[in-house]
């Protein structure tokens, strides 16, 4: 019996692999049900080669897709895009293909080819059940050194996810096996992923790379009756994100998020410098501070001091701002009595804008986890 359920496998993979193989026509060959030359110019490039791993690849996301009742991504997609993703090159948008199998899928998994592809414009995933709890997206690639998004997005978030009713959650959210990574050195790139009433999120053999904002961004709104609840890294890479690798910081009087784990996963390089070099500290009741560049603060911001000479009594102190203009303000710090300011030393928000892990969580948990070269702050809670 052991014998002849092996062969049966082995014949079955073998028809998997060639169900959707390209099939010659006399001179033309069919991808997908979409017909192209032969001949040594194919249609946009495309050629024999491209299409061996064309169809490769589309026999390895009909088996992932019949294992998790999924929706493969290849069945929305052009000849041209399909070829470009398996050629490894990423450079035409499958943003409206990605959003069309999302949709579709409805909850259930969407499976992503091996090779690289661009996002254009963001995708989203919004429900609307009044139900409590409904499928949420579910992204599944085949590892996180072979499928590729790149995101192009400009000033927003990549993937986004949310309900449109209070105390409605999507329920088991997947980012499995694939990398997710910003357009380098484009001051425009944003963020990877935003969720908002999210349940159950699992983030597996996943990576995050050089995004200009957050890693992952996680909201709670005014009248959300309920934060995200139960997120989990498990072998997740988030590294170069310049706002925070992960971010949740809730509307005042918001609820938390609950339970955040981390399993063998790392942090690196995330965040950015948030220090403010100081040029200039007066001696006076109500002291004024002038900056080297713009310190974006607004009234009732808190300061810390560091690093100054001179006025050293102000080092480690907390004080509140009051803005003057753009590269000047007072604080509540009466230095009349201080040594002169002889130079140095640099304000930093008691509120800190980026880092490696915001939280304003019940619980969380660090397992086996490392968060490394915090570029501002390893842990905001």
């Amino acid at each position: 019996p052991k014998p002849c359920l092996c062969a049966g496998l082995f014949l079955w993979r073998i028809a998997l692999a060639f169900r959707d193989y390209p099939r010659s026509a006399g001179s033309v060959t069919t991808i997908g049900g979409a017909a192209m030359t032969e001949g040594t110019t194919p249609r946009a490039g495309v050629n024999n080669a491209l299409r061996q791993l064309a169809a490769d690849g589309r026999a390895l996301a009909d088996e992932l897709a019949s294992i998790y009742n999924g929706v493969p991504l290849y069945q929305y997609l052009s000849v041209e895009q399909e070829a470009d993703i398996a050629a490894n090159v990423g450079s035409l948008d499958v943003s409206a293909a990605l959003q069309a199998a999302i949709t579709a899928a409805a909850g259930r998994p969407v499976i992503l080819p091996k090779g690289k592809m661009k996002l254009a414009a963001p995708v989203s995933y919004v429900t609307t059940s009044t139900t409590a709890l409904v499928p949420g997206l579910k992204l599944i690639g085949m590892g996180k050194d072979y499928t590729i998004i790149e995101s192009a997005v400009a000033n927003d978030h990549a993937i986004k996810i949310d309900t449109t009713l209070s105390f409605k959650f999507q329920d088991g959210i997947w980012f499995k096996n694939f990398k997710m990574t910003g357009v380098k050195y484009d001051p425009a790139n944003g963020s990877a992923i935003y969720m908002r009433r999210a349940y159950n999120v699992v983030f597996e053999d996943f990576e995050i790379d050089y995004f200009r904002k957050d890693g992952v961004t996680v909201q709670t709104l005014i009248n959300d009756a309920d934060s995200s609840n139960q997120v989990t890294f498990t072998r997740t890479y988030i590294h170069r994100c310049f706002g925070w690798g992960f971010n949740h910081d809730p509307t005042a009087g918001q609820n938390d998020l609950s339970f955040l784990t981390m399993r063998d996963s790392r942090f690196n390089q995330c965040g950015s410098q948030a220090k403010k070099v100081v040029t200039a500290i007066t001696q006076a009741a109500t002291p004024q501070v002038t900056t080297a560049t713009s310190h974006g603060f607004v009234n009732g911001d808190v300061i810390r001091f560091g690093g100054v000479k001179g006025m050293t009594q102000l080092n480690q102190r907390v004080a509140t701002v009051t803005v003057v203009d753009a590269t000047n303000f007072t604080f509540n710090i009466d230095t009349s009595g201080f040594t002169a300011y002889s130079g140095d030393g640099a304000v930093f928000p008691r509120k800190p804008p980026s880092g490696t892990i915001r939280a304003n969580c019940q619980m969380m948990s660090l397992q086996d986890s490392w968060i490394t070269e915090s570029q501002n702050v390893g842990i905001y809670l």
